[in-house]
């Protein structure tokens, strides 16, 4: 008798160990598919978002985001060109891409008409994106997600030290004239103080560490 009663416990422990080990590698199955597509929707927002994706992951340090606001066909900004609006001056945001129906313009200049249902991404810190929602929302503007359009052209978002002989060192930021070449500066880092979407009369200097985003093309020379 104690022998069936110990073989039968035998019996039902390697079952148990096999049923369990199958359990474990269903388990492992689904955990393995889980993890492939939040990775595959995580590269898919990238791509869909290449703008938002790249400020991210390299501006996040330094406290710099973006937010996307729609024009509200109310807005009193609406019809108006860029330089018009009180943007800089309100709140120190700057427009780095405008999407239009299909139709993308990045780094848009001061000349550009801002209509209805224009998707404006903005890039600043935290309290200046915070400022120009208030803006926007008592001027009737729309907010948006924060999702971010195609970009037709390649988006480049990276840094550069300028050097004694570098092109842009002695200059101001106005002087650049930048952005008629689809180029903008999001921040400056100079003497370890950083300055986000700094003002037309600012100097480069030998040393500074300057973040430029705008179309790869477009931002490669200037070091």
């Amino acid at each position: 008798m104690a022998f069936w009663t110990f073989l039968l416990i035998l019996i039902s422990g390697v079952a148990f160990f096999f049923i369990g080990r199958r359990s474990i590698s269903k388990f492992t199955i689904v955990e393995d598919r889980f993890m492939a597509n939040l990775n595959e929707k995580e590269q898919q927002q990238r791509r869909m978002a290449p703008v938002t994706s790249k400020v991210s992951d390299k501006m996040s340090r330094y406290n710099v985001k973006t937010d996307m606001l729609t024009i509200s066909p109310d807005s009193l900004y609406a019809g108006k060109q860029l330089r018009e609006l009180p943007f800089r001056h309100k709140s120190g945001v700057n427009i780095v891409k405008i999407v239009r129906g299909s139709r993308t313009i990045m780094i848009p200049t001061g000349t550009e008409m801002v209509f209805p249902y224009d998707k404006l991404l903005a890039v600043g810190t935290k309290e200046q994106l915070a400022e120009f929602r208030k803006d926007m929302n008592e001027n009737v503007f729309v907010q948006e997600p924060a999702a971010d359009a195609l970009a037709p052209r390649e988006f480049q978002l990276d840094s550069i030290t300028l050097k004694e002989d570098s092109w842009l060192t002695g200059k101001t930021l106005l002087e650049t004239d930048m952005r008629s070449y689809g180029c903008m500066v999001i921040s400056v880092v100079s003497d370890g103080q950083i300055t986000t979407n700094p003002k037309p009369d600012y100097r480069f200097r030998a040393g500074d560490i300057v973040w430029l985003a705008g179309e790869k093309s477009a931002c490669e020379w200037w070091d």
